[in-house]
C-alpha cells in the first residue's frame, strides 16, 4: 500500500490520573519527556496507551489509576488522522468495579467501537517479557495487535472467552455426573467458530511479521543473525477444514478435558516461538539481542498496522535509552521517520536538536500536581 495516513496526537488533558491532579500538554511530531525517575513520565505515556488499548501495561486497576483521595479520573486526547480530527475520552471511577466511560467527539460509545481509534506501538523495558516471559504474554502481544485493526477479531476473542468458560463449567459437571455430554454441542460450536477465526488471523499476522523481522533486526543491530517466528498451535487444525474440523479435534480430546475439567487445547493454549538463528531467543540470546529483537518486532508490528489500515501508528517509547544505545534507537526513528514519537528519558540525548521539530516536555513532581 503506497499511500497512508499518519496518526497524530495533538494534545492531552489529564484529570486525577495517577500523580497528575490536573494537567494539559500540547505535542509535536517528536516528543521527549524529560525528568527524574518518579515524576510521572511513564504515567503520561500510560495514559496514551490506555486510550489505545484500554489496558495498562502494568496491569493497574482503577483505584491505582485514579489520583489518591479522588473517586474519578479522566483522560482526554485530541487526535488527527488524514485531516480528520477527533476527541477521545476515557473516564474512570472507583465505583461499580472501575467502570470506564468512553466517548468519541462527545458521544458515549461501546468498547468495540472505541478500540483501535488511536493506534499505537508501545515499547518499555517490561516488553522484553514477550520473549522471556510466559506464553500468555506472547498471545497478548498478538491479540492487542489484531484487536487494533480488526473489530471482528476483538469480538471473536470475547465470544471465545465466554464460550470457553461455559464449556469448562460443563466439563466439570460431566466429570461429577451432573451433566450429559451432549450438552457440550452448543458450546463446542461457539468455541470452534471463534477459535478457528482467532487462529487464522494470528497465523496470518505471524506470517507477515516473519518476512520483515530479520531485515529490521539487521538494520538496527548491524548484525547478520536471522530472527524468525513460529506459531505453535495446540490443535492440529487448519482453517480449510471449517468449524466442523475444529469440533472434531475437541471431540478427540474430550476424555482428557473431562478428567481435567478444562479445555486443554485451543488458541488460549497456543504459543509463539521467537528464534534467533533457529534457536529459542529466550534460551540463547543476550540481553542486548533480546532488546533488539523486541524492538524489531515492534517495528514489524507498526508495518502490519500500516498495511492493514493505511495508517502509520504513534510510537510510545518508555525509557528506550536504558535498553538501547542511542545509535540503535536512532535506527528506529529512521525506519519510521514520518511517524509521531513519544520518548521518555532522564536526560535529553546530546544529538537531539530542539530546533528540528522536537518538542521537549520537562516534568518535575511539583509540576505534575497542577495545570502544566
Amino acid at each position: 500500500m503506497d499511500t497512508f495516513n499518519t496518526m497524530f496526537v495533538r494534545s492531552l488533558k489529564l484529570l486525577n490520573f495517577r500523580n497528575f491532579k490536573k494537567a494539559k500538554f500540547i505535542f509535536g511530531r517528536t516528543n521527549f519527556l524529560i525528568g527524574k525517575n518518579g515524576v510521572g513520565k511513564t504515567n503520561l505515556l500510560e495514559s496514551l496507551l490506555l486510550l489505545s488499548t484500554l489496558k495498562s501495561h502494568r496491569g493497574a486497576r482503577a483505584e491505582e489509576l485514579i489520583f489518591k483521595g479522588k473517586d474519578t479520573g479522566r483522560i482526554e486526547v485530541a487526535i488527527s488522522n488524514d485531516g480528520e480530527r477527533e476527541s477521545l475520552v476515557l473516564g474512570m471511577t472507583k465505583k461499580n468495579g472501575g467502570l470506564k466511560i468512553l466517548k468519541i467527539n462527545g458521544l458515549k460509545i461501546g468498547t468495540l467501537d472505541f478500540l483501535g481509534t488511536l493506534k499505537t506501538i508501545f515499547f518499555s523495558p517490561e516488553e522484553l517479557l514477550i520473549i522471556l516471559g510466559p506464553p500468555s504474554l506472547r498471545r497478548r502481544f498478538l491479540d492487542i495487535l489484531l484487536s487494533e485493526i480488526d473489530k471482528h477479531y476483538l469480538s471473536a476473542l470475547f465470544e471465545y472467552s465466554q464460550a470457553l468458560k461455559n464449556r469448562n463449567v460443563l466439563l466439570e459437571k460431566i466429570f461429577n455426573g451432573r451433566a450429559q455430554r451432549d450438552e457440550l454441542s452448543f458450546w463446542d460450536e461457539k468455541v470452534a467458530e471463534n477459535g478457528s477465526y482467532i487462529i487464522e488471523k494470528r497465523v496470518a499476522a505471524v506470517k507477515f511479521l516473519n518476512k520483515r523481522l530479520t531485515g529490521f533486526y539487521q538494520k538496527i543491530s548491524q548484525d547478520k543473525k536471522e530472527v524468525s517466528l513460529r506459531y505453535q498451535k495446540s490443535l492440529p487444525y487448519f482453517r480449510k477444514e471449517g468449524t466442523r474440523g475444529y469440533q472434531e479435534e475437541l471431540e478427540r480430546r474430550l476424555e482428557r478435558d473431562i478428567r481435567f475439567g478444562a479445555t486443554l487445547s485451543g488458541p488460549h493454549r497456543d504459543d509463539l516461538s521467537i528464534l534467533l538463528d533457529d534457536v529459542e531467543a529466550k534460551r540463547r540470546a543476550s540481553r542486548g539481542e533480546v532488546r533488539t529483537i523486541i524492538l524489531s518486532l515492534k517495528i514489524a508490528e507498526a508495518a502490519y498496522i500500516k498495511r492493514e489500515t493505511a495508517t502509520s501508528p504513534v510510537f510510545i517509547l518508555d525509557d528506550i535509552f536504558s535498553e538501547l544505545d542511542e545509535e540503535r534507537a536512532r535506527a528506529v526513528f529512521e525506519i519510521f521517520s514520518g511517524a509521531q514519537f513519544f520518548i521518555s528519558a532522564t536526560h535529553l540525548p546530546k544529538e537531539v536538536d530542539e530546533k528540528k521539530g522536537v518538542k521537549i516536555i520537562k516534568l518535575a513532581r511539583r509540576e505534575t500536581l497542577r495545570a502544566a
